[in-house]
């Protein structure tokens, strides 16, 4: 692809296509070989960006993310930087949904550990929140009500930031 990128520089797009779509190629048959190198669907997503496949870019891009957390800076600063605006917007979608996911798992572990401690129950009816997952966010904020009267407030709030039909079932049954 740095021949590519050489071709283009230089005014001649079609050689810079051709050589690209040849770099697409290559990086097909290495990623069938080994689908778990993380770099090479890094590089590919360039290659794809460049051909302005954007939606292939990005698939790859988060492969690649999935493969190796650690490129998570560098893969957000290409598709925030480098994409169309959409896709920026799906990319930060796709990260506060990560960040919901690692909570609720955390949440869930401590509250195995633990399971009279309100705090991780209140973090982990919040992580169901975010997933979309509200009958879980509901069950959650019961569970605080009925260990701590005193965090009534905060329980309901969650409930309140839930669909309608959370709090008007949460009145109905209290």
């Amino acid at each position: 692809s740095s021949l590519a990128f050489v071709y283009q520089h230089n005014g001649q797009p079609e050689r810079a296509k051709k050589a690209l779509l040849t770099a697409k190629n290559i990086y097909l048959q290495l990623i069938s070989k080994n689908p778990r190198g993380a770099h090479n669907h890094i590089d590919i997503a360039v290659i794809y960006k460049e051909l302005e496949e954007y939606e292939n870019a990005y698939k790859e891009a988060i492969l690649a993310l999935e493969l190796r957390p650690s490129y998570e800076e560098k893969i957000a600063h290409f598709i925030v930087g480098t994409f169309p605006n959409e896709y920026a917007d799906r990319f930060e979608k796709y990260r506060d949904r990560r960040e919901f996911l690692t909570s609720k798992i955390k949440s869930l572990e401590l509250v195995a550990k633990d399971p009279n401690h309100v705090g991780y129950h209140i973090d982990l009816a919040l992580a169901y929140k975010g997933l979309g997952e509200y009958e879980n966010a509901y069950k959650e904020a019961i569970i605080v009500l009925k260990l701590d009267s005193r965090l009534k407030p905060r329980a309901e709030e969650i409930i309140k930031n839930l669909p309608p039909e959370y709090w008007q079932r949460y009145l109905r049954d209290r």
